[in-house]
């Protein structure tokens, strides 16, 4: 069976209390059962602690695969509720090259496309 293991990891903890950087990651575990797959995840949480400079805070989440990876296999959703989507549809749709996945791959330098604060979080993730 397939699994959905939805990590989340955090920079050290401050003295004060304060907010410290996050990170979540979703990976997909092949595992004979729901604490089988908490197991696998868990342990690939403990190596990407080696190469993030984050720490694992734990599982927030898993779910079972309704069908094996594949083109086109849901993979994760939510439902929520939002005010006018239709009439913020450019609000909250952004367009295909904004996508960040499409800008990571394009030839133009972070520099031009990331936010201030996108640029920041990713200094803070290589100095870690």
């Amino acid at each position: 069976m397939w699994y959905v293991v939805h990590l989340m990891f955090a920079g050290p903890p401050d003295a004060e209390g304060k907010s410290v950087l996050c990170e979540t990651s979703q990976v997909l575990i092949e595992a004979e059962s729901a604490l089988a797959a908490c197991d696998r995840g868990e342990a690939w949480g403990r190596e990407h602690e080696k190469q993030s400079g984050m720490r694992l805070l734990g599982i927030e989440y898993l779910h079972k695969m309704d069908e094996a990876p594949g083109d086109g296999v849901e993979v994760g959703g939510m439902y929520t509720e939002i005010d006018d989507p239709w009439g913020r549809r450019d609000e909250l749709i952004p367009p295909r090259d904004k996508l960040i996945g499409v800008q990571w791959e394009s030839d133009v330098p972070i520099g031009e496309w990331a936010t201030p604060e996108q640029i920041a979080r990713l200094r803070r993730v290589a100095d870690g």
